[in-house]
């Protein structure tokens, strides 16, 4: 038996935006703190699938090898000697 495909219907987006928009407009402070928090984790959960998927492809190409990492930093300290 085969799983059927769901595919999600979005509402149109100026919709979504006037609701949610007329929504925030009628909430407490309390209640606008946590749709703030809310979207801030939304942004940061972005961030974090950005990054990964980033150097997900470093690494695919070589570039987060542990030999280059080690390179990378013997030719900085190379260029940039510590002086005491």
């Amino acid at each position: 038996m085969s799983n059927p495909i769901k595919t999600q219907v979005l509402p149109n987006p100026d919709v979504l935006r006037q609701n949610v928009l007329s929504k925030l407009e009628s909430m407490s402070a309390e209640q606008l703190a946590t749709v703030h928090d809310w979207l801030l984790q939304i942004e940061l959960d972005q961030a974090v699938r950005e990054l990964r998927d980033a150097v997900g492809g470093d690494e695919a190409l070589g570039r987060i090898a542990p030999e280059v990492i080690d390179a990378s930093i013997r030719e900085y300290r190379r260029k940039h000697p510590c002086r005491a």
